[in-house]
């Protein structure tokens, strides 16, 4: 149970961060293609998520 809860702390940080230096970008105009775009997402965004739903334990 207290891996999940860490697990989860973990990533919500790292959502935080990550939307940090999403907007860091916005204002440092770095251009983006369309597949780093959809790495940055799928890889370092949403992994994450998917990881922590994952460690949720289920209830019975």
């Amino acid at each position: 149970m207290k891996i999940a809860q860490y697990g989860t702390i973990i990533v919500v940080i790292h959502a935080i961060a990550h939307g940090l230096h999403g907007l860091a970008h916005m204002e440092i105009p770095i251009p983006f293609f369309l597949l780093q775009s959809l790495f940055i997402g799928a890889v370092i965004l949403l992994t994450p998520i998917i990881a922590a739903v994952l460690l949720k334990p289920k209830s019975l």
